[in-house]
């Protein structure tokens, strides 16, 4: 068995380890089993590595070429020694790890067992026609398509180094006949920090988009590609090169990006357009050490991970939900209260936040959280100054939102989270767009880095 986790290679996070099994016929590789997981940590300046502070790929993460972990049904010792040596929580991932080699087992059984029943020629010949129908399928989604050319950019705040540069990412799709070009010219250079993509999230996030649009039920995998071709200059926010252009928030880039391509589509597809989601999963990292010595993590538990998304020709959005290509995070709270010295006071929609229409966006969300000992913070909301849910046949844009902090009353007891507007004026800004009279998130309003020094060290 095979672990790999380069960005550069495999795409995603060095979190995401990727795990490779070939299937074995007669003495001949006949198939892969593939898995990929993500893991809690894989060592890295940063507890968890959700932070984009990092400024290259040696304070990023653990970095692992593809090698094997599995040799002859054995492990391979100076692999596993290599990881253990170098991550946190390890008796969290090792189990894990021990799991998915057992799924990959499973895999390669049952791989097997439909080779020895029904041949290798028949596997395979599924496999294409698998690929073929897919091809079909989005062929026949962008004949729909009139040829044409269309346009849109996303905009990212910042980058973990200061504010002084903000990060556009272009799109340009061009459809001539049968084919669409999809071209990322002009797309603002790497950034200085762990908030780049690759060009294989690339890939991935083009395929997904264009399958919202034009074939959202089929099965998606290489032949939804044939008829795609994709631009994407070297060194881009969204096509970062190693080492200074190192890749850890790579979400936020594929989430602008496919923004992006629906924004740009909008005004081609008519009815089927698909109204924008709030852009970004806005985590929040804290670590810290118990009493006892204990370190701790609370990684995507209490910052905004989850929110609203945007509406489609077939109804109203959800609320509760990440973003269009992101994971749902959404832990028990009985379970981040057990684990970390946190309460959690507030996690509830707002009434009446999606907006009018026949079919509306989904609704904003409160979330409030009380931090019961000193920790480390960090915040990861890189989408305020545009309001990324832009409205489609008619609908009107979303807004931005904020983090703010509420310093304690001097008591030791739990405070109340606010529910006047009023209360807003006298917290403190951390992340957002804000009216420095109102408090309140205002398009006109003061931009709050969010990886200042209070923003990123201060017990909340």
């Amino acid at each position: 068995m095979l672990i790999a986790n380069d960005p550069y290679r495999t795409g995603n996070h060095n979190n995401d380890l990727l795990f490779v099994r070939p299937v074995f016929h007669d003495g001949k590789i006949a198939a892969f089993v593939n898995l990929n997981a993500h893991q809690l940590d894989m060592g890295g300046a940063v507890p968890g590595g959700f932070s984009r502070t990092k400024r290259n790929v040696y304070e990023n993460a653990l970095v692992l070429p593809p090698m094997l972990i599995a040799h002859a049904g054995e492990p391979v010792e100076h692999v596993w020694n290599l990881i253990f040596d170098n991550v946190r929580m390890a008796e969290v991932i090792q189990p894990d790890i021990r799991t998915l080699l057992s799924g990959l087992d499973l895999g390669e059984r049952l791989l097997r067992e439909s080779i020895e029943r029904y041949g290798t020629g028949a596997v395979h010949g599924a496999m294409a026609y698998v690929c073929d129908v897919a091809a079909e399928r989005m062929s026949a989604g962008l004949a729909s398509l009139p040829d044409g050319e269309w346009s849109a950019f996303e905009l990212v705040d910042c980058d973990g180094a200061d504010d002084t540069e903000q990060y556009e990412i272009h799109v340009r799709l061009v459809k001539r006949g049968g084919r669409v070009e999809v071209d990322l010219s002009g797309t603002s250079r790497q950034a200085r920090t762990s908030i780049n993509g690759t060009a294989l999230d690339v890939k991935t996030t083009v395929g997904i988009a264009l399958k919202y649009l034009f074939d959202p039920r089929g099965r998606f995998c290489s032949g939804n590609y044939r008829d795609i071709d994709i631009v994407v200059p070297d060194g881009t926010i969204v096509s970062a090169l190693p080492p200074d252009g190192p890749t850890f928030m790579y979400f936020e880039q594929n989430q602008a990006l496919l923004g992006a391509l629906l924004r740009a589509l909008s005004r081609a597809v008519g009815e089927a357009a698909i109204a924008g989601d709030r852009g970004s999963p806005d985590l929040h990292t804290a670590f810290g050490v118990t009493a006892e010595g204990r370190p701790w993590v609370s990684a995507m538990q209490c910052g905004g991970e989850v929110g609203p998304l945007g509406a489609n020709r077939y109804g109203d959005a959800d609320c509760q939900a990440m973003t269009y290509q992101a994971n749902g995070v959404v832990p028990e709270i009985e379970a981040i209260e057990a684990a970390t010295p946190v309460v959690v006071l507030r996690h509830e929609p707002v009434p009446d936040t999606g907006g009018a229409g026949y079919h509306r966006g989904g609704v904003a969300r409160l979330r409030d959280s009380a931090w019961l000992t000193p920790a480390a913070h960090t915040l990861n909301q890189l989408r305020y100054k545009r309001a990324p849910g832009f409205g489609v046949n008619g609908g009107k844009d979303g807004s931005t939102g904020g983090v703010w902090e509420f310093p304690p009353d001097g008591t030791r007891t739990l405070p109340d989270p606010p529910t006047d507007v009023a209360a807003y004026r006298t917290a403190r800004p951390l992340a957002g767009v804000i009216d420095d009279a109102t408090g309140l998130p205002a398009p006109d309003g003061r931009y709050h880095y969010p990886s200042t020094e209070a923003a990123t060290r201060r017990p909340r």
